[in-house]
């Protein structure tokens, strides 16, 4: 049995054994479990996009997203004053783990480059790195 967290909730992931014709398949099913109410923090140094944490190192690792949407929008960002460039600095670090489909790069000129899967996504980061 293991525990998965995605998007505020947490599932519980039961492995069932179905016999087929030719051979045996596993299935695994999930079923809703209890919504998240606390995290792990402190991971920001060692996860980057996704990872798997579990208490045995036995335990094979979640299959990573795989991205139909590549990044295609590529924007310098620079803050309003000088002052906030360590606050931008560290908010595109956690936009770069937190969200699958954004790149951020630092250009050889020193700009600060955000790359998205489109206008939308673009503003959708640019909010978040406003906002938070």
């Amino acid at each position: 049995m293991v525990q998965k967290g995605t998007e505020g909730l947490m599932f519980q992931t039961v492995q069932t054994t179905g016999a087929g014709t030719a051979h045996s398949h596993v299935y695994d099913e999930s079923m809703f479990f209890s919504p998240l109410s606390s995290g792990i923090g402190g991971l920001e140094e060692c996860v980057l996009k996704s990872a798997t944490l579990s208490t045995s190192p036995a335990c094979p690792p979640f299959i990573p997203l795989n991205m139909e949407a590549m990044p295609i929008v590529r924007v310098a960002i620079e803050p309003k004053h000088p002052s906030d460039m360590p606050k931008l600095v560290r908010g595109m670090r956690l936009l770069n783990q937190a969200d699958p489909c954004a790149e951020v790069l630092i250009q050889e000129t020193g700009e600060h480059v955000l790359v998205t899967a489109g206008e939308v996504h673009l503003q959708r980061c640019l909010d978040d790195l406003r906002e938070r």
